[in-house]
């Protein structure tokens, strides 16, 4: 199986269950350790927050933007893959990720008082304001599918020096976590630069993990007009290629405001046998999909009847010959 087939072969349009910091379980792209004083700040337009505040906030101004420039189909890959129900208005957005803050905030008392990092109350209400002034193309450039409408944001000052354990990368003064898991620790490091290996499948800034061989290795984000087949290839965050097809990059088309752009599939799987390929996709409406290819050529087209987007299509129920 490819690696980016994640596990157990589906690999969903938002590909994984939840991106989360590793210690509190909390929200991919907010860091998860800081300063003890955990509630307050919570006042519309505050220009310091607490971590509670901060969540409240944030979730807000987040399930707004998602529920104001995403189409149906951006939000069911948005939240496909977390184990709670799909979201389908602010409302229920807003209490998804309230269960996640909640986590959030016990993580940021416990770093707090092992010194390895301190909240920045300013950072937090700066990240809040600028997810809100922000447009639905400005959103469409940053928002990450499996991040759940979320924005990267750093509102720790890390205190752990590298080579020093970690849980999360706000703990580390620089770089990142790296190696850490659910309840495994990790040490602070420097993100991978171009041509470095990427075995946690992170890379610098301007950089991605590129899995196309084994292991990983960091390559530089590519510019409008060059080829990709996904959106996380480049600069811009948009790639015109359809579904297990091939285009180019330029305008992102996800959450960006205009639901015209949006290709009707919310889930896909990859699953690769030597020689042998199967590739299947499921619509909004419609059962999964698969090709069975031999050699890169399609031979053959089948579904195994379903349209449940967890399903193991392309292991378990391999409809294949």
């Amino acid at each position: 199986m490819t690696r980016r087939s994640i596990v157990g072969a589906l690999l969903l349009l938002s590909p994984a269950c939840a991106e989360r910091n590793h210690d509190t379980d909390s929200p991919a792209g907010v860091d998860t350790t800081g300063g003890a004083e955990t509630t307050g700040g919570e006042t519309e337009g505050a220009a310091v927050l607490s971590p509670a505040g901060f969540g409240r906030r944030f979730a807000q101004a987040a399930c707004a933007k998602v529920f104001d420039c995403c189409s149906p189909v951006d939000v069911r890959r948005l939240f496909l893959t977390f184990p709670e129900e799909a979201v389908s208005d602010r409302s229920a957005c807003e209490e998804f990720h309230a269960r996640k803050f909640d986590r959030f905030v016990r993580g940021v008392a416990g770093s707090a008082l092992e010194g390895r990092s301190e909240w920045d109350g300013e950072a937090a209400a700066a990240c809040v304001e600028r997810l809100n002034a922000m447009s639905c193309d400005e959103y469409s450039a940053l928002v990450r599918p499996h991040d759940a409408g979320m924005i990267a944001c750093r509102v720790l000052t890390g205190k752990v020096s590298p080579a020093g354990a970690c849980r999360s990368d706000g703990e580390c003064i620089r770089g990142f976590c790296r190696g850490a898991a659910q309840w495994q620790e990790g040490a602070c490091a420097e993100l991978p630069a171009v041509g470095e290996v990427c075995p946690d499948d992170r890379c610098e800034a301007g950089a991605r993990c590129d899995w196309a061989t084994a292991p990983g290795v960091c390559a530089a984000l590519k510019a409008d007009g060059e080829a990709c087949r996904s959106d996380d290839e480049c600069r811009s965050n948009g790639c015109s290629a359809p579904v297990f097809g091939a285009g180019e990059c330029g305008e992102p088309r996800v959450c960006d405001g205009d639901p015209a752009d949006d290709e009707d599939v919310i889930a896909t799987c990859v699953l690769d046998q030597g020689d042998a390929r199967i590739q299947c996709k499921l619509g909004g409406a419609d059962a999964w999909s698969c090709d069975c290819l031999e050699r890169g050529e399609v031979e053959a087209h089948c579904s195994p009847g379903l349209n449940d987007p967890h399903a193991d299509v392309c292991r378990q129920f391999n409809c294949c010959p």
